[in-house]
């Protein structure tokens, strides 16, 4: 079961560092939704996700996970809720300041971490926009979390955008995501 702990929790690091506030600009509001796909040893899950940023300074939001699992019987699944707080963004890179708290089968801990992340516009007059990121967190089971990965935003106008995640995770086993999410601004 701790590993699944580490899949839900170390996905939402991942997948807070590419929230809609990455994509908000400051003084804005935004919301977002989307979905994801984590591959592991042991198990995959599907997770959905929802949140906002508020003032693009902080997101706040959850993420519902289920694990599908060879085994039936253990049918893990749970949620995890997240507070970001940007500490620098609107420049060429940012800085994300990470808590979470995550609960599956009625066992729970919590995340703190940062995030790294840089904006590059492909070419630069482009509606593509290239999001790499680094984040670390650690977890209250003890364990140091690890991901990194890219967000690829497109615009399809001024209010609108499509978000896809690819990521890897490394703690105890990698687990490999895949992202997708609509941000309107």
């Amino acid at each position: 079961m701790k590993k699944l702990f580490l899949i839900i929790l170390i996905f939402t690091s991942a997948l807070n560092i590419h929230a809609q506030g990455m994509y908000t600009e400051r003084g804005r509001f935004s919301f977002s939704a989307g979905t994801g796909y984590i591959y592991a040893d042991e198990y995959d899950a599907l997770s959905f996700y929802f949140g906002t940023s508020i003032l693009g300074f902080m997101d706040i939001g959850g993420i519902y996970t289920k694990a599908i699992s060879t085994d039936l019987s253990l049918n893990p699944e749970g949620g995890t809720a997240f507070l970001d707080f940007y500490a620098k963004k609107d420049s060429l890179y940012g800085v994300v300041l990470n808590l979470a708290f995550g609960t599956i089968n009625y066992q729970s801990s919590f995340l703190a971490g940062i995030s790294l992340y840089g904006k590059f516009k492909i070419p630069d007059e482009s509606a593509f926009t290239l999001y790499p990121h680094l984040s670390i967190g650690y977890l209250t089971t003890e364990s140091f979390a690890l991901s990194f990965g890219f967000g690829s935003e497109t615009s399809l106008n001024k209010y609108l955008s499509i978000v896809l995640t690819p990521g890897i995770n490394v703690s105890e086993a990698p687990q490999f995501i895949i992202g997708a999410e609509l941000v309107v601004k």
